[in-house]
């Protein structure tokens, strides 16, 4: 029987196009990816070996390309897709975390000379004039 006729005409618009999409099929919503055989493309020059042909040639279909169609349950389809998402996100909130504790350790030890330098500044303007500020 001939592809035509045996798939739905939903999946057949979808191929007729030529690319990947997800579909709804049998209550389950499916990803389909086609990929056309370049080499078979407009030519009936390609059978199955030996004097057979396929059996889209035998009903009439000369000539016709030949295609890969894959189908697969869109929740296998996008696990991986998924899981990449949620290891991105727990990655980006442990690098996000070190860096505010690294800015924070960072900020001190910079800012630590000025605020001393700021106390003894005020201990000199309090008339204690011991003190000695190391440059």
């Amino acid at each position: 029987m001939p592809l035509s006729s045996s798939l739905g005409s939903n999946i057949m618009s979808v191929i007729s196009d030529g690319k990947t999409t997800f579909l709804n099929r049998e209550n389950e919503k499916s990803l389909l990816s086609i990929a056309l055989i370049v080499a078979t493309e407009g030519t009936n020059k390609f059978g199955l070996g030996g004097n057979s042909s396929s059996i889209d040639h035998n009903k009439g279909n000369v000539g016709d390309s030949w295609m890969v169609v894959l189908t697969m349950p869109e929740e296998i389809a996008l696990e991986e897709s998924k899981e990449f998402t949620r290891r991105f996100l727990i990655y980006s909130i442990l690098l996000v975390m070190f860096l505010i504790v690294a800015s924070a350790f960072f900020i001190k030890k910079v800012t630590e000379p000025i605020t001393e330098l700021v106390l003894l500044t005020d201990e000199i303007g309090n008339g204690n004039l011991d003190k000695k500020i190391n440059i």
